[in-house]
């Protein structure tokens, strides 16, 4: 999932705005998802 978000970001840097934070906000849910599921695991 990450590296889809990443991907995302990476493809359409150049435009900038909205799309560029959103992804940022996509991929800092998904960091924080991954490390609760981490804790809970441990």
């Amino acid at each position: 999932m990450r590296q889809a978000i990443t991907l995302l970001d990476i493809r359409f840097a150049d435009e900038g705005g909205q799309l560029g934070e959103a992804t940022a906000h996509m991929l800092a849910l998904v960091d924080t998802l991954i490390q609760s599921t981490r804790d809970v695991s441990a």
